[in-house]
């Protein structure tokens, strides 16, 4: 297992190989540009709460398999999980106010799917969920 601290800067471990499980620290709140982008870790994606924003293309192209956006979460930008095609288990987004960009999820798997809050407005990135939504 690889943990990360609070500091973590752009494009910090791209390209990085390891497999596991990655847990990010409970003081980090920001996870900026390409941090883990092509990474090769494998497995579940913890995301504590606490973090608020995930800045472009801060985990596309890994491979990881399961993922749950915490209800801290404010803002998922442009292409941050982009071509992770091993993500195949139900993406929950908790928070109603998240800003989600429209490629955020861009060429992952076709059977992803998303839970979502009720009242969410998801027009501009349902396109990426090919698989299906469900409000909850």
């Amino acid at each position: 297992m690889f943990t990360c601290k609070k500091h973590i800067g752009s494009s910090a471990f791209e390209r990085c190989s390891f497999s596991g499980t990655l847990s990010l620290s409970p003081n980090v709140t920001i996870i900026r540009s390409s941090v883990f982008s092509g990474c090769k870790f494998v497995d579940l994606l913890t995301i504590p709460e606490g973090i608020t924003d995930i800045y472009s293309s801060a985990f596309s192209g890994t491979k990881i398999s399961s993922l749950s956006l915490p209800s801290t979460l404010s803002s998922l930008s442009s292409y941050a999980f982009a071509n992770s095609t091993n993500l195949n288990h139900v993406v929950s987004i908790a928070n109603q106010a998240a800003s989600i960009k429209s490629n955020s999820f861009k060429n992952c798997n076709p059977v992803l799917k998303l839970t979502y809050p009720s009242g969410t407005d998801y027009s501009s990135w349902a396109s990426n969920f090919p698989g299906g939504m469900t409000g909850f």
